[in-house]
């Protein structure tokens, strides 16, 4: 199972393209996609530890539960909260991992859900509806 969220989240690092920002406790997606690249094998066997005791504790390391927040202003003219975008940046690591395991499970939409579009925003789910 290590060996697979190994695999998994090699790929996820490799071939998403999200956002460059990155919290002052973490590095960015390109070096943790360098150390998961064939070149550094020991640190290959050292992530598949870490997955496994996340897979047996179904813990994940504190600084993978912690976001940067800090609020983007929209030029939008309102007051208060209504002016800002929050934007929080993670540990890529935790995204790639998350995302790995998110993945491998298809869930089923039930057919009364409502705006679960894949791939859409929920302003166009509600003009559908």
């Amino acid at each position: 199972m290590a060996k697979d969220d190994y695999l998994q989240v090699q790929n996820e690092l490799q071939t998403h393209k999200r956002g460059y920002a990155v919290p002052p406790w973490s590095c960015p997606r390109n070096i943790w996609s360098l150390l998961c690249s064939p070149a550094c094998p020991n640190f290959a066997a050292l992530l598949e530890g870490l997955f496994e005791m996340i897979r047996m504790t179904w813990t994940f390391p504190v600084l993978w539960l912690l976001s940067l927040a800090f609020p983007l202003p929209k030029f939008n003219k309102k007051p208060s909260t209504a002016a800002y975008r929050l934007l929080h940046l993670l540990d890529p690591m935790s995204k790639s991992f998350i995302a790995a395991i998110w993945q491998r499970h298809k869930l089923q939409v039930p057919h009364f859900a409502f705006g679960a579009f894949q791939y859409h925003r929920r302003e166009e789910a509600i003009l559908i509806a």
